[in-house]
């Protein structure tokens, strides 16, 4: 196992011995369901509650750089996107974890929830392909609509998961996050390859 696979299995063994629920999502869980793409941190969405934060913070502090005051201004501040990180200094890589909200969108994207191969040989908690087109989207309507590396990420997924999404659930989400004019313009750039 390479040196990033102890990495990943680490964190995932971390957070679910401290029973946290968790889900990869960003360009990790894109490279998973779409195209893969070089990124040097990994976005994690965690279910923390604020009980749960101590031993969160001595856990991860053993190796790494974590605040508790910045992670309970993310819990309590309940903004969306809100986040804080870890940075794992031996390995010099950075945790973008990301607090569930308590909004419908949030709860579903947790619940749907699968394990899948994150990388070689290490299995965790994966967002499903609908919920990181939807997520993209966002990313893509919160910087102005003109990232074109989030762009890419949508026409990827929906390229290689092309005839497995869940259409349905994804039309319903995208109307009701605001987001089907741009749902509809990517599938129009889907290129599939019998």
């Amino acid at each position: 196992m390479i040196e990033f696979e102890k990495l990943l299995t680490k964190v995932f063994d971390r957070l679910e011995g401290l029973q946290i629920s968790y889900l990869v999502g960003g360009s990790f869980a894109t490279g998973v369901h779409g195209n893969v793409r070089q990124t040097n941190d990994l976005d994690i969405l965690i279910d923390l509650k604020p009980d749960q934060v101590s031993e969160f913070v001595a856990e991860f502090s053993k190796d790494s750089m974590v605040s508790e005051e910045e992670i309970l201004d993310a819990i309590e501040s309940r903004r969306p996107y809100a986040c804080f990180q870890v940075l794992l200094i031996d390995e010099f890589f950075k945790l973008d974890c990301f607090v569930l909200q308590t909004d419908s969108f949030s709860q579903s994207e947790m619940s749907r929830r699968v394990t899948i191969a994150i990388s070689e040989g290490v299995v965790g908690w994966c967002a499903t392909p609908e919920d990181i087109i939807l997520r993209k989207l966002q990313w893509f309507v919160l910087g102005n609509k003109v990232s074109d590396r989030q762009w890419n990420d949508i026409v990827g997924v929906l390229e290689v998961q092309h005839g497995r999404l869940d259409e349905t659930y994804l039309d319903d989400w995208a109307t009701k996050l605001e987001v089907k004019d741009l749902l509809d313009e990517a599938r129009t750039q889907v290129i599939v390859v019998d």
